[in-house]
């Protein structure tokens, strides 16, 4: 998983786009948090990336969710 990426969430969307089987969720996690440490609102490009590379509903939701939920909880 790439260490930084900054910006507009392009890169991280890709990198969701691309994950390779066996990693997909991760990937999902690892972009959401960026995104929701980063304060971009790219969730639903997230998702639909995840939706793309095989991902169901329940889980893209449950792996979104823990990301904000995870970065709520860090924030002083």
């Amino acid at each position: 998983i790439p260490v930084n990426f900054r910006g507009d969430g392009v890169g991280l969307v890709r990198t969701v786009a691309e994950a390779p089987e066996g990693q997909r969720n991760a990937c999902l996690y690892w972009a959401a948090c960026r995104a929701a440490e980063d304060g971009l609102n790219i969730f639903d490009e997230l998702a639909n990336a995840a939706r793309n590379i095989g991902l169901n509903e329940p889980e893209i939701n449950a792996t979104i969710n823990s990301a904000r939920n995870n970065n709520t909880n860090g924030a002083a």
